[in-house]
Protein backbone atom coordinates (compact mmCIF):
# COMPACT_ATOMS: atom_id res chain seq x y z
CA UNK A 1 0.00 0.00 0.00
CA UNK A 2 1.48 2.95 -0.84
CA UNK A 3 1.32 6.37 1.31
CA UNK A 4 -1.58 8.54 0.31
CA UNK A 5 -1.52 11.94 0.55
CA UNK A 6 -3.20 14.30 2.95
CA UNK A 7 -5.30 15.92 0.60
CA UNK A 8 -6.06 12.11 -0.73
CA UNK A 9 -8.27 11.80 2.81
CA UNK A 10 -12.02 12.88 2.91
CA UNK A 11 -13.55 12.72 6.49
CA UNK A 12 -17.19 11.40 7.85
CA UNK A 13 -18.66 11.32 11.00
CA UNK A 14 -21.69 11.56 13.14
CA UNK A 15 -20.51 13.99 15.71
CA UNK A 16 -19.38 12.02 18.20
CA UNK A 17 -16.80 10.17 15.73
CA UNK A 18 -15.13 10.42 12.59
CA UNK A 19 -13.30 8.49 10.12
CA UNK A 20 -11.25 9.40 7.30
CA UNK A 21 -11.56 7.75 3.36
CA UNK A 22 -8.89 7.88 0.72
CA UNK A 23 -9.64 8.30 -2.65
CA UNK A 24 -8.59 4.63 -2.80
CA UNK A 25 -11.73 4.00 -0.88
CA UNK A 26 -10.19 2.74 2.37
CA UNK A 27 -10.75 3.91 6.06
CA UNK A 28 -7.50 4.40 6.75
CA UNK A 29 -8.48 6.14 10.21
CA UNK A 30 -11.38 5.28 12.36
CA UNK A 31 -11.91 5.44 16.81
CA UNK A 32 -14.80 4.52 17.88
CA UNK A 33 -16.87 4.80 20.35
CA UNK A 34 -15.17 8.43 20.54
CA UNK A 35 -13.23 11.12 18.38
CA UNK A 36 -10.64 9.88 21.05
CA UNK A 37 -10.82 6.56 21.46
CA UNK A 38 -8.10 3.62 20.45
CA UNK A 39 -8.65 3.19 16.68
CA UNK A 40 -9.53 0.15 14.73
CA UNK A 41 -8.00 1.53 11.95
CA UNK A 42 -4.79 3.26 11.61
CA UNK A 43 -3.52 3.14 8.13
CA UNK A 44 -2.96 6.72 8.18
CA UNK A 45 0.12 5.98 10.59
CA UNK A 46 1.42 2.50 9.78
CA UNK A 47 0.50 1.42 6.62
CA UNK A 48 1.35 -2.23 7.56
CA UNK A 49 0.30 -2.24 10.69
CA UNK A 50 -2.64 0.09 11.80
CA UNK A 51 -5.33 -1.48 9.98
CA UNK A 52 -7.55 -0.59 7.09
CA UNK A 53 -11.41 -0.98 5.73
CA UNK A 54 -10.76 -0.78 1.77
CA UNK A 55 -12.81 -1.24 -0.85
CA UNK A 56 -12.21 -0.52 -4.68
CA UNK A 57 -11.91 -2.08 -8.07
CA UNK A 58 -9.60 -5.42 -8.41
CA UNK A 59 -7.91 -4.25 -11.52
CA UNK A 60 -6.69 -0.87 -12.79
CA UNK A 61 -8.28 2.37 -11.79
CA UNK A 62 -8.87 5.71 -11.44
CA UNK A 63 -10.42 7.48 -9.00
CA UNK A 64 -12.05 10.96 -7.52
CA UNK A 65 -13.93 11.94 -4.56
CA UNK A 66 -16.81 14.44 -4.04
CA UNK A 67 -19.48 15.02 -0.85
CA UNK A 68 -23.37 14.83 -2.01
CA UNK A 69 -24.00 18.85 -2.06
CA UNK A 70 -24.45 19.67 1.72
CA UNK A 71 -24.05 16.80 3.35
CA UNK A 72 -21.25 14.91 4.86
CA UNK A 73 -21.86 11.77 2.78
CA UNK A 74 -19.15 10.80 0.57
CA UNK A 75 -18.73 9.39 -3.10
CA UNK A 76 -15.66 7.91 -4.54
CA UNK A 77 -16.08 7.20 -7.77
CA UNK A 78 -13.90 4.31 -9.37
CA UNK A 79 -13.36 4.50 -13.55
CA UNK A 80 -12.06 0.85 -15.13
CA UNK A 81 -11.36 -0.32 -18.44
CA UNK A 82 -14.51 -2.92 -17.71
CA UNK A 83 -16.88 0.16 -16.14
CA UNK A 84 -17.25 2.25 -13.97
CA UNK A 85 -18.24 1.70 -9.82
CA UNK A 86 -19.75 4.45 -7.30
CA UNK A 87 -19.30 3.72 -3.36
CA UNK A 88 -21.09 6.38 -1.37
CA UNK A 89 -19.39 6.40 2.29
CA UNK A 90 -21.45 7.47 5.54
CA UNK A 91 -21.55 7.36 9.08
CA UNK A 92 -25.62 7.09 9.78
CA UNK A 93 -27.63 9.67 11.74
CA UNK A 94 -30.75 9.73 12.88
CA UNK A 95 -33.11 11.98 14.16
CA UNK A 96 -34.22 11.73 17.42
CA UNK A 97 -38.38 11.29 16.49
CA UNK A 98 -36.35 8.00 14.43
CA UNK A 99 -34.23 7.45 17.82
CA UNK A 100 -37.48 6.66 19.98
CA UNK A 101 -39.30 4.61 17.13
CA UNK A 102 -36.51 1.90 16.72
CA UNK A 103 -33.42 0.13 17.81
CA UNK A 104 -29.84 0.73 16.96
CA UNK A 105 -26.58 0.52 17.30
CA UNK A 106 -23.84 3.12 18.97
CA UNK A 107 -22.43 3.89 15.60
CA UNK A 108 -22.77 2.69 11.67
CA UNK A 109 -20.36 3.29 8.82
CA UNK A 110 -22.71 2.46 5.84
CA UNK A 111 -20.79 1.79 2.44
CA UNK A 112 -22.82 1.02 -0.64
CA UNK A 113 -21.37 -0.32 -3.71
CA UNK A 114 -23.57 0.53 -7.27
CA UNK A 115 -22.22 -0.29 -10.72
CA UNK A 116 -22.68 2.50 -12.85
CA UNK A 117 -21.85 1.04 -15.96
CA UNK A 118 -20.10 -2.33 -17.28
CA UNK A 119 -19.13 -5.68 -15.11
CA UNK A 120 -16.41 -4.39 -12.42
CA UNK A 121 -14.50 -7.04 -10.27
CA UNK A 122 -14.19 -5.32 -6.83
CA UNK A 123 -12.04 -6.39 -3.83
CA UNK A 124 -12.69 -5.56 0.00
CA UNK A 125 -10.61 -6.04 2.64
CA UNK A 126 -11.23 -5.00 6.45
CA UNK A 127 -8.78 -5.34 9.10
CA UNK A 128 -9.42 -4.21 12.57
CA UNK A 129 -6.96 -4.03 14.81
CA UNK A 130 -7.17 -3.27 18.65
CA UNK A 131 -5.79 -0.13 20.49
CA UNK A 132 -4.22 1.85 17.59
CA UNK A 133 -2.84 -1.48 16.06
CA UNK A 134 -0.72 -3.03 18.87
CA UNK A 135 -2.62 -6.25 18.89
CA UNK A 136 -4.78 -8.48 16.10
CA UNK A 137 -8.64 -9.16 17.49
CA UNK A 138 -10.22 -12.52 17.14
CA UNK A 139 -12.69 -12.50 14.09
CA UNK A 140 -15.87 -14.38 14.76
CA UNK A 141 -17.87 -15.31 11.85
CA UNK A 142 -21.47 -15.57 12.90
CA UNK A 143 -22.61 -15.94 9.27
CA UNK A 144 -26.05 -14.05 8.69
CA UNK A 145 -25.63 -12.36 11.61
CA UNK A 146 -22.26 -11.01 10.35
CA UNK A 147 -18.41 -11.17 11.08
CA UNK A 148 -17.92 -9.57 15.15
CA UNK A 149 -14.54 -8.73 16.59
CA UNK A 150 -14.29 -7.23 20.41
CA UNK A 151 -12.10 -5.49 22.42
CA UNK A 152 -12.99 -4.95 25.85
CA UNK A 153 -17.30 -3.97 26.09
CA UNK A 154 -16.88 -3.09 22.58
CA UNK A 155 -18.42 -5.10 20.20
CA UNK A 156 -17.79 -4.35 16.31
CA UNK A 157 -20.25 -6.17 13.53
CA UNK A 158 -19.37 -6.53 9.86
CA UNK A 159 -22.54 -7.03 7.74
CA UNK A 160 -23.13 -7.53 3.83
CA UNK A 161 -25.56 -7.66 1.66
CA UNK A 162 -23.28 -10.69 -0.24
CA UNK A 163 -24.00 -14.42 0.47
CA UNK A 164 -21.48 -15.61 3.44
CA UNK A 165 -19.61 -17.74 0.99
CA UNK A 166 -18.09 -14.79 -1.08
CA UNK A 167 -16.52 -13.33 2.33
CA UNK A 168 -13.55 -15.17 3.61
CA UNK A 169 -12.37 -14.80 6.85
CA UNK A 170 -8.73 -15.44 7.47
CA UNK A 171 -8.21 -15.35 11.01
CA UNK A 172 -4.52 -16.01 11.99
CA UNK A 173 -4.21 -12.23 9.68
CA UNK A 174 -7.16 -11.06 11.85
CA UNK A 175 -8.75 -9.95 8.22
CA UNK A 176 -11.71 -10.16 6.00
CA UNK A 177 -11.63 -10.50 2.27
CA UNK A 178 -14.02 -10.54 -0.63
CA UNK A 179 -14.07 -10.38 -4.35
CA UNK A 180 -16.62 -10.25 -6.23
CA UNK A 181 -18.30 -8.60 -9.65
CA UNK A 182 -20.75 -5.07 -9.38
CA UNK A 183 -22.87 -5.50 -12.78
CA UNK A 184 -24.60 -1.88 -13.85
CA UNK A 185 -27.30 -0.56 -11.42
CA UNK A 186 -26.70 -3.72 -8.67
CA UNK A 187 -25.66 -2.97 -5.48
CA UNK A 188 -23.87 -4.73 -2.32
CA UNK A 189 -23.94 -2.99 0.94
CA UNK A 190 -21.06 -3.54 3.91
CA UNK A 191 -22.13 -1.66 7.34
CA UNK A 192 -19.70 -1.94 9.99
CA UNK A 193 -21.17 -1.34 13.66
CA UNK A 194 -20.60 -0.64 16.81
CA UNK A 195 -22.20 -1.28 20.16
CA UNK A 196 -21.24 -1.00 23.98
CA UNK A 197 -23.24 -3.95 25.30
CA UNK A 198 -24.09 -7.32 25.06
CA UNK A 199 -26.25 -8.54 23.11
CA UNK A 200 -25.16 -5.99 20.24
CA UNK A 201 -27.44 -4.47 18.27
CA UNK A 202 -27.18 -5.14 14.88
CA UNK A 203 -28.95 -2.64 12.11
CA UNK A 204 -31.01 -4.16 8.85
CA UNK A 205 -29.21 -3.77 5.68
CA UNK A 206 -31.23 -5.78 3.25
CA UNK A 207 -34.59 -3.73 3.14
CA UNK A 208 -33.81 -1.07 5.89
CA UNK A 209 -29.44 -0.13 4.64
CA UNK A 210 -30.54 2.27 1.85
CA UNK A 211 -33.01 4.31 3.59
CA UNK A 212 -30.61 4.92 6.64
CA UNK A 213 -28.37 6.48 4.27
CA UNK A 214 -31.22 8.55 2.08
CA UNK A 215 -31.83 9.52 6.13
CA UNK A 216 -28.49 10.26 6.76
CA UNK A 217 -28.38 12.55 3.37
CA UNK A 218 -31.13 14.39 4.75
CA UNK A 219 -30.01 15.02 7.98
CA UNK A 220 -27.30 17.13 6.59
CA UNK A 221 -29.13 19.01 3.81
CA UNK A 222 -31.79 20.16 6.46
CA UNK A 223 -28.99 21.23 9.05
CA UNK A 224 -27.06 22.83 6.07
CA UNK A 225 -30.39 25.15 5.62
CA UNK A 226 -29.68 26.80 8.59
CA UNK A 227 -27.00 28.52 7.25
CA UNK A 228 -27.81 32.22 6.93
CA UNK A 229 -24.39 33.04 4.89
CA UNK A 230 -25.33 34.81 1.75
CA UNK A 231 -22.20 36.13 0.42
CA UNK A 232 -18.59 35.43 -1.60
CA UNK A 233 -17.51 31.84 -2.10
CA UNK A 234 -20.96 30.36 -0.12
CA UNK A 235 -20.68 26.86 -1.29
CA UNK A 236 -17.02 26.98 0.01
CA UNK A 237 -18.57 28.18 3.08
CA UNK A 238 -21.18 25.69 3.38
CA UNK A 239 -18.90 22.84 3.33
CA UNK A 240 -16.29 24.60 5.92
CA UNK A 241 -19.44 24.56 7.83
CA UNK A 242 -20.40 20.88 7.23
CA UNK A 243 -16.97 20.08 8.45
CA UNK A 244 -17.19 22.17 12.07
CA UNK A 245 -19.93 20.95 12.58
CA UNK A 246 -18.46 17.33 12.62
CA UNK A 247 -16.05 18.10 14.86
CA UNK A 248 -18.73 19.13 17.19
CA UNK A 249 -19.38 16.35 20.14
CA UNK A 250 -22.92 16.17 20.70
CA UNK A 251 -23.37 14.29 23.36
CA UNK A 252 -21.51 17.77 25.18
CA UNK A 253 -21.05 20.25 23.30
CA UNK A 254 -17.02 20.29 22.83
CA UNK A 255 -15.74 20.73 19.70
CA UNK A 256 -12.14 18.96 19.03
CA UNK A 257 -9.30 20.83 17.00
CA UNK A 258 -9.05 17.64 14.55
CA UNK A 259 -9.89 14.36 14.35
CA UNK A 260 -6.58 12.51 14.39
CA UNK A 261 -3.35 12.60 16.27
CA UNK A 262 0.25 12.68 15.18
CA UNK A 263 0.07 14.41 12.01
CA UNK A 264 3.37 15.73 12.09
CA UNK A 265 3.98 19.45 11.11
CA UNK A 266 6.77 18.79 8.57
CA UNK A 267 7.07 15.07 6.96
CA UNK A 268 9.49 13.27 9.29
CA UNK A 269 9.79 15.79 12.34
CA UNK A 270 8.93 15.16 15.99
CA UNK A 271 6.51 17.59 16.00
CA UNK A 272 3.54 15.59 16.19
CA UNK A 273 0.91 15.85 18.39
CA UNK A 274 -3.02 14.63 19.67
CA UNK A 275 -5.57 17.06 18.63
CA UNK A 276 -8.88 15.25 19.68
CA UNK A 277 -9.80 17.23 22.36
CA UNK A 278 -11.30 20.60 22.96
CA UNK A 279 -9.07 23.83 22.81
CA UNK A 280 -10.55 26.66 24.34
CA UNK A 281 -9.17 28.66 21.69
CA UNK A 282 -10.09 27.15 18.95
CA UNK A 283 -13.63 26.03 19.87
CA UNK A 284 -13.87 29.64 20.42
CA UNK A 285 -12.83 30.65 17.11
CA UNK A 286 -15.66 27.89 15.60
CA UNK A 287 -18.20 28.81 18.41
CA UNK A 288 -18.35 32.60 17.09
CA UNK A 289 -18.24 31.46 13.09
CA UNK A 290 -21.04 29.30 13.49
CA UNK A 291 -23.17 31.70 15.50
CA UNK A 292 -22.28 34.18 12.31
CA UNK A 293 -23.44 31.82 10.14
CA UNK A 294 -27.45 31.42 12.00
CA UNK A 295 -26.18 28.03 13.90
CA UNK A 296 -27.57 28.77 17.53
CA UNK A 297 -27.88 25.45 18.88
CA UNK A 298 -24.28 24.74 18.41
CA UNK A 299 -23.22 27.61 20.28
CA UNK A 300 -26.20 26.92 23.14
CA UNK A 301 -24.12 23.48 23.55
CA UNK A 302 -20.37 24.84 23.68
CA UNK A 303 -21.48 27.38 26.27
CA UNK A 304 -23.06 24.66 28.33
CA UNK A 305 -20.22 22.54 27.99
CA UNK A 306 -17.63 25.16 29.38
CA UNK A 307 -19.47 26.29 32.43
CA UNK A 308 -19.52 22.22 32.85
CA UNK A 309 -15.91 21.50 32.07
CA UNK A 310 -14.34 24.36 33.88
CA UNK A 311 -16.33 23.71 36.94
CA UNK A 312 -12.90 22.14 38.59
CA UNK A 313 -10.35 24.67 36.88
CA UNK A 314 -12.48 27.66 37.85
CA UNK A 315 -11.58 30.28 37.43
CA UNK A 316 -8.49 29.56 36.14
CA UNK A 317 -9.02 28.10 32.83
CA UNK A 318 -6.75 25.12 31.53
CA UNK A 319 -5.62 25.50 27.62
CA UNK A 320 -7.71 21.99 26.50
CA UNK A 321 -10.43 19.49 28.17
CA UNK A 322 -11.46 16.49 27.06
CA UNK A 323 -15.15 16.55 25.46
CA UNK A 324 -16.03 15.26 28.88
CA UNK A 325 -14.46 17.67 30.45
CA UNK A 326 -11.61 16.09 32.07
CA UNK A 327 -9.01 18.18 33.00
CA UNK A 328 -6.47 15.51 32.94
CA UNK A 329 -5.11 14.30 29.02
CA UNK A 330 -2.37 12.15 30.46
CA UNK A 331 0.37 12.23 27.01
CA UNK A 332 1.93 8.66 26.07
CA UNK A 333 4.09 7.45 23.02
CA UNK A 334 3.12 4.96 20.78
CA UNK A 335 6.42 3.21 19.88
CA UNK A 336 4.60 0.28 17.94
CA UNK A 337 3.56 2.26 15.22
CA UNK A 338 6.07 4.24 12.33
CA UNK A 339 4.19 7.48 12.13
CA UNK A 340 2.81 8.87 9.09
CA UNK A 341 5.99 9.52 6.26
CA UNK A 342 7.64 7.66 9.18
CA UNK A 343 7.05 10.78 11.24
CA UNK A 344 8.12 9.69 14.79
CA UNK A 345 6.95 9.43 17.79
CA UNK A 346 3.06 8.58 17.68
CA UNK A 347 1.29 10.10 20.82
CA UNK A 348 -2.00 10.10 22.24
CA UNK A 349 -3.42 12.45 24.98
CA UNK A 350 -1.54 15.89 25.56
CA UNK A 351 0.52 17.30 27.85
CA UNK A 352 -0.76 20.88 26.98
CA UNK A 353 -3.08 20.79 29.86
CA UNK A 354 -0.76 22.21 32.45
CA UNK A 355 0.22 25.23 30.00
CA UNK A 356 -0.32 28.59 30.87
CA UNK A 357 -1.90 30.62 28.18
CA UNK A 358 -3.18 33.86 28.71
CA UNK A 359 -4.48 34.34 25.42
CA UNK A 360 -7.38 31.84 25.91
CA UNK A 361 -8.85 33.83 28.70
CA UNK A 362 -9.43 37.11 26.10
CA UNK A 363 -10.56 33.94 23.54
CA UNK A 364 -13.31 32.91 25.44
CA UNK A 365 -14.59 36.25 26.61
CA UNK A 366 -14.80 37.63 22.89
CA UNK A 367 -16.54 34.09 22.22
CA UNK A 368 -19.25 34.90 24.78
CA UNK A 369 -19.03 38.31 23.74
CA UNK A 370 -20.50 37.44 20.61
CA UNK A 371 -22.72 34.85 21.91
CA UNK A 372 -24.63 37.55 24.05
CA UNK A 373 -26.40 39.24 21.34
CA UNK A 374 -28.50 35.97 21.27
CA UNK A 375 -29.78 35.78 24.87
CA UNK A 376 -31.96 37.92 26.97
CA UNK A 377 -29.27 37.94 30.20
CA UNK A 378 -27.03 35.17 31.66
CA UNK A 379 -27.36 33.59 34.75
CA UNK A 380 -25.84 34.00 38.37
CA UNK A 381 -23.00 31.15 37.78
CA UNK A 382 -22.60 32.54 34.20
CA UNK A 383 -21.56 36.04 35.49
CA UNK A 384 -19.30 34.50 38.17
CA UNK A 385 -17.47 32.58 35.37
CA UNK A 386 -17.15 35.50 33.45
CA UNK A 387 -16.37 37.95 36.17
CA UNK A 388 -14.07 35.23 37.38
CA UNK A 389 -12.11 34.92 34.22
CA UNK A 390 -11.83 39.10 34.20
CA UNK A 391 -10.08 38.51 37.86
CA UNK A 392 -7.42 35.63 36.67
CA UNK A 393 -6.42 38.20 34.07
CA UNK A 394 -6.36 41.46 36.46
CA UNK A 395 -3.85 38.94 38.68
CA UNK A 396 -1.47 37.25 35.64
CA UNK A 397 -1.71 39.61 32.47
CA UNK A 398 1.99 40.88 33.53
CA UNK A 399 3.28 37.01 33.93
CA UNK A 400 5.10 35.10 30.89
CA UNK A 401 3.67 32.10 29.51
CA UNK A 402 3.56 29.42 26.77
CA UNK A 403 2.25 31.41 24.43
CA UNK A 404 -0.36 30.30 21.89
CA UNK A 405 1.78 27.83 19.95
CA UNK A 406 2.44 25.87 22.91
CA UNK A 407 6.46 25.35 22.73
CA UNK A 408 7.45 23.22 25.42
CA UNK A 409 10.17 25.47 26.85
CA UNK A 410 9.64 27.93 29.56
CA UNK A 411 7.28 30.84 29.80
CA UNK A 412 8.80 34.34 28.17
CA UNK A 413 6.66 36.94 27.47
CA UNK A 414 4.31 37.03 24.26
CA UNK A 415 2.97 40.03 22.69
CA UNK A 416 0.01 38.24 21.77
CA UNK A 417 -0.78 37.05 25.40
CA UNK A 418 -1.16 40.77 26.23
CA UNK A 419 -2.86 41.69 23.02
CA UNK A 420 -6.10 39.27 24.09
CA UNK A 421 -5.49 39.88 27.75
CA UNK A 422 -6.59 44.07 26.92
CA UNK A 423 -9.49 41.65 24.69
CA UNK A 424 -10.35 40.33 27.91
CA UNK A 425 -11.21 42.39 29.96
CA UNK A 426 -12.73 44.76 27.49
CA UNK A 427 -15.62 41.94 26.49
CA UNK A 428 -16.21 41.67 30.41
CA UNK A 429 -16.44 45.73 30.92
Amino acid sequence: MTEPKLSDFALIGNCRAAALVSKHGSIDWCCLPEFHSPSIFAALLDRSRGGHFSIAPAVVYQSIQKYIPDTNVLETLFTTADGEVRVTDAFTIMTEEEKARCLFPDHEILRVIEGITGNVKMKVECVPRKFYGKDIPVLKDRKKLGIQFSWKENIHTLLSTLDPGEIYVDKSQGKVVSEFHVKSNQRTIFSLSYSSQSPAVLPEIEKTGLKRMENTIAFWQVWIRKCTYAGLYVEEVKRSALVLKLLTYAPSGAIIAAPVTSLPEERGGERNWDYRYCWLRDASFTTRVLLNLGFEEETHAYMNWILHATRLTRPKLQVVYSVFGHDRIKEKILPWLSGYAFSKPVRIGNGADDQFQLDVYGEVLDAVFTYSRVIKCFDRETKRFLIGLGEVICEHWNQPDHGIWEIRSERVQHTHSKVMACIGLDRVI
